[in-house]
């Protein structure tokens, strides 16, 4: 799959309308994740990471994931840190090509 310098540049028009969305950490609890979670979803559906707006690959949106819900304050939790990168590196390949193929 190639992307596209038009895909490129959808993204980088979502993020800079605030256009993505997000419904949290999604098919399992928020608990106080919802902001780590929300990050994730926007790296997903735009390929672009949160911060310096640069390409970004799945595998480090998931690690990026992980970090922030193993380091996440008041609440660090290795294991659920563990178990939602599971969880998105087992199953999350398709909302990432689904978002990766320019949608008609």
């Amino acid at each position: 799959m190639k992307f596209t310098r038009q895909a490129r540049d959808f993204g980088r028009y979502v993020w800079s309308h605030r256009l993505w969305s997000s419904e949290g950490c999604s098919f399992v609890p928020d608990f106080a994740y919802k902001d780590c979670c929300d990050v994730h979803d926007q790296e997903y559906r735009t390929h672009l990471d949160f911060t310096t707006k640069e390409s970004i690959t799945r595998s480090a949106a998931d690690e990026k994931l992980y970090t922030c819900i193993y380091y996440h304050k008041p609440d660090p939790s290795p294991e659920i840190a563990w178990l939602y990168w599971s969880f998105v590196r087992a199953f999350g390949w398709f909302a990432w090509w689904y978002y990766h193929e320019p949608q008609p």
